[in-house]
């Protein structure tokens, strides 16, 4: 079977946009050599699809934006760890084991004290993640 000019065409788009792989691309480059008409129809496209260089400077108004984005993105960050925290000091008060055929609850039953300091570590931890979420609904 013979590449036909109507083969050529359906892969135009794909050669374009840089997505052919290196063997449709030199059979597309191989034809165009061959086919002056096909060839100049191909770059007509090329101009007229190209896209303009991509500004790099950010608007006034684009400046403030990313850098409301990267202040909710470093809260958001700060409640993850803030959750992480609540969650361990919320466990720890409350591991077990099992031991000779029963649970024994070690922290409540060996470091009633620090388990306390635990769980209020706990408390403030979520409290403050709690805030945290309001604080993002609210807008920062």
């Amino acid at each position: 079977m013979s590449v036909t000019r109507h083969v050529i065409e359906d892969l135009i788009p794909v050669y374009l946009a840089g997505d052919a792989s290196g063997d449709t691309k030199r059979l597309v480059e191989e034809f165009l050599a061959g086919d002056p008409e096909v060839a100049r129809q191909v770059e007509e496209q090329r101009r007229a699809y190209s896209l303009p260089p991509v500004q790099a400077e950010l608007t006034p108004g684009a400046a403030v934006e990313v850098r409301a984005l990267e202040k909710t993105k470093a809260h958001l960050r700060k409640r993850s760890r803030l959750q992480a925290f609540a969650i361990l000091f919320t466990g720890l008060p409350l591991a077990f084991v099992y031991q000779h055929g029963r649970v024994a609850w070690t922290m409540w039953r060996d470091a009633p004290t620090e388990a306390l300091i635990f769980l209020l570590c706990a408390l403030g931890c979520w409290v403050a993640w709690f805030a945290g979420g309001r604080r993002l609904r609210a807008g920062l």
